[in-house]
């Protein structure tokens, strides 16, 4: 199963970097991260919202992590305990430095930034009531939150779009989509990562 990565934050709960769960586990298994428990409030079809925290909680150690249940959004590793939920944020015990001030993520804002606010399949320049994000490649086909597979899109073509292939529509792409090259761009994004990034 293709698990991602995990959010690393600093003890300040500044962003500075991605990790694999393999290297987290490890991590956190000799004290120096900590994973965090994440609960969301929930959507009126009962998924989980990403963007709204309701609370969360530093797991200190990874005996206690793996007592915790997997829930139905979780992404999960059989271990010989049974299933151990993967977490997707983890914080640093000591470690201060900001890695990179200029660190940026494939988040929604950012991507409207990199496509100056311009539905790269019309070329309309949106409204703050217009914008989305669209997964050129859907989400629901094993698609990614990744820079070369978001794009600026208008709302209402998103949702008639919905998890079709391009080829399966009449769209076309005005340009590649792309990982801008200033500063220091992290490759992938997850929507539990909002809260943590909306800053960034």
């Amino acid at each position: 199963m293709k698990t991602g990565q995990a959010l690393i934050l600093n003890k300040h709960y500044f962003p500075v970097g991605v990790n694999s769960h393999h290297n987290v586990f490890r991590n956190i298994a000799s004290g120096t991260q900590a994973a965090l428990d994440i609960t969301y409030k929930t959507n009126d079809d009962g998924t989980p919202d990403f963007e709204n925290i309701e609370f969360w909680s530093v797991v200190p150690t990874l005996d206690e992590w793996m007592e915790l249940p997997v829930r139905s959004f979780d992404q999960s590793i059989g271990t010989t305990r049974g299933p151990v939920r993967l977490p997707t944020v983890v914080v640093c015990s000591s470690f201060k430095g900001i890695a990179y001030r200029k660190a940026q993520f494939p988040t929604k804002k950012n991507i409207w930034e990199r496509d100056k606010y311009t539905c790269v399949y019309t070329g309309k320049k949106l409204s703050k009531e217009e914008l989305s994000v669209d997964h050129v490649y859907p989400k629901s086909k094993g698609g990614q939150d990744t820079w070369d597979n978001l794009v600026t899109c208008d709302k209402q073509l998103n949702s008639d779009k919905s998890n079709k292939l391009l080829y399966e529509t009449k769209l076309k792409l005005r340009y590649k989509p792309y990982k801008p090259k200033d500063g220091f761009k992290f490759d992938i994004y997850r929507d539990e990562w909002y809260s943590f990034l909306a800053n960034f």
